[in-house]
């Protein structure tokens, strides 16, 4: 079915990283789950298919996928520096591990290239985003009645309902309910309503865990900018404002009942910055820098951690030059969005635009948080692929509305 009907696997992609509970032992402590393996049937059909039928390749302009072509190269030769013995007295991760963790940067890559090439149509980023509201939705209002509810969520799978799942259930509900004139105003109701629940939800019952509320409120914001400026921006400085005035409780707050208090975590990003100095520009490999934590003490323990960061992550993991491309490609992103933003969409695309972006705003947000874009190994992991994916889904979406429109325009408009 999968090899006739590619497009079926894009859109069973969500359902499957929600709710199967199949995985492959590897002999560690980690498993493969459902998300990753079909992602993995997905690309090696695309690339048959592709080099079978000498398909084109939609690649104008090259300026979105060149930084992820020299992202993947500098993952594969941080790869190669990860093999030296960078500290004598501790070990570095087994190979397993490493390889597992470049399987997680290559897995993201290719999630957004899968996406960006395979979806030609744009009634099939409509019906992914429908598939995945309508999953989501049901999440949320089984977890605002949790007495009958958890009979329902318990099925989800740990792992699919990661910080990212709640940024972009607002981005996308949100923009739909606000920005979609082609809906029945009925359904954006519906929409509208389904984002207070995600909202109220994180704030209220999930509060203790900043990544479920913090960077969903962000992306709204962005979101009511690119709506109504100037709403937008004054609800962002009274946002602004309240935060600088606020410091400490918020910091308080948002990191109240987090693994790491503020405290621990700056402590950790300054032992992580002179691991880093031994090889700044490529890294310490995959999976590497937890190993060689030991050797610092963080608050008088000499322990393994992780930096609960996605942009050190980067950095220890695959160097300046690997953050670089990563930070090129994101700003592309954002240039192609606000681009395609002056051409005449239809009420979806111009929604789901706008949503791109709040929700890129709000991913970009969690990264301080967590490891949500690009799971970690050692912290969020192999399980956490199964939400950190529908970022570069979507980011997939958006280039592939980008190359739909672009059919119909000029080419230079981007």
């Amino acid at each position: 079915m999968l090899l006739r009907w590619q497009v079926l696997g894009l859109l069973l992609m969500v359902p499957i990283g929600f709710l199967v509970p199949i995985s492959l032992g590897t002999g560690t402590e980690t498993s493969i789950n459902a998300t990753i393996l079909l992602l993995a049937v997905l690309i090696v059909f695309w690339i048959l298919d592709t080099l079978v039928n000498k398909r084109q390749l939609l690649i104008d302009p090259i300026s979105i996928y060149l930084p992820l072509i020299l992202f993947c190269a500098v993952v594969l030769i941080a790869f190669l520096f990860g093999q030296l013995e960078w500290f004598y007295t501790v070990g570095k991760a087994s190979l397993a591990s490493q390889l597992g963790g470049v399987a997680l940067f290559l897995f993201s890559v290719g999630a957004f290239v899968l996406y960006s090439q395979q979806i030609k149509e744009k009634i099939w980023l409509e019906r992914l985003t429908w598939i995945f509201l309508f999953f989501g939705g049901f999440f949320i209002i089984m977890r605002a009645f949790p007495a009958f509810g958890h009979q329902f969520t318990r099925y989800y799978q740990k792992g699919s309902t990661g910080s990212p799942f709640w940024i972009w259930m607002v981005a996308l509900s949100v923009s739909q309910a606000l920005l979609n004139k082609d809906l029945d105003n009925r359904f954006r109701i519906l929409l509208g309503g389904i984002t207070l629940a995600t909202l109220w939800v994180g704030l209220f019952p999930n509060r203790s865990w900043a990544s479920g509320w913090l960077p969903p409120l962000i992306a709204m914001i962005v979101i009511v900018v690119f709506w109504k400026p100037r709403l937008g921006y004054i609800i962002a400085l009274i946002f602004g404002i309240s935060f600088v005035l606020n410091y400490d409780r918020i910091i308080a707050l948002v990191l109240s009942e987090e693994q790491y208090s503020w405290i621990t975590r700056l402590a950790a990003w300054k032992i992580l910055w002179e691991i880093i100095s031994v090889n700044p520009f490529f890294g310490l490999g995959p999976s590497n820098y937890y190993f060689y934590t030991p050797l610092y003490p963080i608050l008088n323990w000499f322990v393994n951690f992780s930096s609960h960061n996605q942009y050190i992550d980067l950095i220890a993991q695959i160097g300046l030059f690997g953050f670089f491309c990563f930070s090129w490609f994101i700003l592309r992103i954002i240039i192609t969005g606000i681009n395609l933003l002056k051409v005449k969409l239809d009420g979806f695309s111009h929604a789901y635009v706008v949503g791109l972006l709040g929700g890129l705003g709000g991913t970009l947000a969690a990264g301080m948080l967590g490891d949500w874009i690009i799971p970690f190994v050692y912290n969020i992991g192999f399980a956490g692929f199964q939400s950190s994916i529908l970022v570069w889904i979507f980011l997939g979406g958006l280039v592939a509305l980008k190359n739909f429109y672009h059919d119909r325009e000029k080419p230079g408009e981007y």
